[in-house]
């Protein structure tokens, strides 16, 4: 088995594992990469429907309904928070009025600080809802933020794997 561990300033290095080196006496663990998600009660049914195959990926999704968390974290918590972040248009929508630019802004801010964020935004939102890049004014090639929209949760599952992807090979500075 080859396994890549990402370096800054030049290509992955490469750990290979022999049969032989394995002790199979020992248990074995297995680690997962947290997703941090901002779900409404139904967005979170949605993806606890397949949060196995989230699991068999390597991502344990951490879910939240509330909202006080993203109104508490400033700079001094960058360092700590999650790169890759899921808002559900409906857990937006929940949100009191008066609290939604508030929140906006945070999501702006994490935008602006390169976190990956997905907007999960179901067909069957269309007309109920509206998207997370409509509420922060993003526009797919006029703005330089935007958040790619999965409809379900395989193709939210396939934007995470590909995005962490990415950062593992970016060495995440």
């Amino acid at each position: 088995m080859e396994m890549y561990f990402p370096r800054k300033a030049a290509p992955p290095d490469v750990l290979l594992i022999r049969y032989g080196d394995l002790a199979f006496q020992r248990q074995a663990h297995s680690f997962c990469i947290g997703v941090k998600m901002y779900l409404s009660e139904q967005e979170q049914t949605d993806f606890s429907k397949s949060e196995n195959i989230f699991i068999e990926k390597g991502f344990a999704p951490l879910y939240n309904t509330g909202y006080s968390e993203l109104l508490d974290f400033n700079q001094q918590h960058k360092a700590s928070l999650f790169g890759l972040y899921v808002f559900g248009s409906e857990w937006f929508a929940s949100i009191p009025d008066s609290l939604q630019p508030e929140i906006r802004e945070q999501i702006r801010t994490l935008a602006r600080w390169n976190t990956i964020l997905l907007n999960y935004h179901p067909k069957r939102n269309s007309l109920r809802y509206r998207t997370l890049n409509e509420e922060l004014d993003f526009n797919y090639g006029f703005t330089e933020q935007f958040l790619m929209m999965p409809q379900d949760t395989n193709q939210a599952l396939v934007k995470v794997a590909e995005k962490f992807g990415e950062l593992f090979m970016r060495g995440m500075s």
